[in-house]
């Protein structure tokens, strides 16, 4: 399968990266009724498990994870963890140990995520969804290392200060590509969105769309101390819930029909664990007239096509067609 992402990508800065995939001009009845300019920034185009949003998210933590000695890396993620799977990759690409901190007990049979994981090389440690809770904390995390070893950790999801710097640099590429109005992405953990207002400042909405059900206040809050950490306020973003279809990981038949219709309309393959729960939250809010005409929405698709493997009504490849 062709990629745009070079091999030598954790070399390079993420404004070079940055600069790589299309900003793609997006037709569909309802931005036309709406007078809106929707565009897209194909980040998926960039590699099937390092595109989108991830390989941003890494190249910071990856850095300083060089400075810090090399040691294995590992992070926390679910069965569908797009994270999880990029980590095992940029960790077979280094040459380095990875482990995944899994939530819940080990199925009988992995999910397709799970499995590449694997197959890349990543070690699988599986806790009980009580102490998955306890992720952030530094004690839990040591305890964990008296089975894993010593390892270079990486928050959930990438996220972090680290994390920032590289969707700032998406960002800003996208503004620079002309009269962009608001920046939309999906939220998972709020990190990316975090890095994405950073990188747009104050002339440009950052608006992330909430895919899972959960605790949008402390996404809200996550995303304000890391940007206070930054030292970057007065930025103009939100989260929207009501778009989660059922919640994460959940394919229900809207949602698939939805798919269906943005793939014939556009020729855009869409994941279903997040962009199809973003595109079609803009659709929802183009036909509510959320925005004025003549705005231009632009959009990122953060990737992720390789999950739709784990909803067999899809019957789609890693590409997501």
């Amino acid at each position: 399968m062709t990629h745009l992402l070079p091999a030598n990508w954790p070399e390079l800065a993420p404004e070079t990266i940055a600069r790589i995939a299309p900003l793609q001009n997006i037709h569909h009845p309802a931005f036309t009724r709406a007078k809106l300019r929707v565009s897209l920034k194909r980040e998926d185009l960039l590699h099937p498990i390092l595109g989108g949003n991830k390989v941003y998210k890494l190249l910071g933590h990856l850095k300083n994870w060089r400075r810090c000695g090399g040691k294995p890396l590992a992070s926390f993620g679910g069965a569908y963890s797009n994270h999880l799977l990029a980590l095992a990759a940029a960790g077979a690409a280094l040459r380095c140990p990875t482990w995944g901190v899994v939530r819940g007990e080990r199925p009988p049979l992995l999910s397709p995520t799970l499995a590449d994981a694997e197959a890349f090389g990543m070690r699988l440690h599986f806790i009980s969804r009580s102490d998955y809770r306890r992720r952030g904390d530094a004690a839990f995390a040591a305890q964990l290392e008296k089975t894993l070893g010593e390892v270079y950790w990486i928050a959930e999801g990438g996220a972090g200060l680290l994390a920032l710097s590289g969707c700032q640099a998406l960002a800003r590429e996208i503004v620079a590509r002309g009269s962009v109005d608001v920046l939309c992405h999906a939220c998972g953990t709020g990190a990316s969105l975090a890095g994405l207002a950073a990188g747009c400042g104050e002339g440009v909405q950052s608006l992330g769309i909430a895919v899972l059900r959960g605790d949008l206040d402390k996404m809200r809050s996550d995303v304000a101390a890391w940007l206070a950490e930054a030292g970057i306020d007065n930025l103009n973003w939100a989260i929207l819930p009501g778009f989660a279809a059922g919640g994460y990981g959940k394919l229900h038949t809207e949602l698939l029909e939805f798919m269906t219709d943005f793939y014939r309309q556009t020729a855009v393959p869409l994941d279903a664990v997040y962009t199809a729960k973003l595109m079609r939250a803009v659709v929802i809010l183009a036909e509510r007239g959320y925005w004025p005409a003549h705005s231009h929405i632009a959009v990122v698709h953060s990737g992720g096509l390789q999950g739709n493997r784990g909803f067999p009504q899809l019957q789609l490849g890693v590409d997501g067609r």
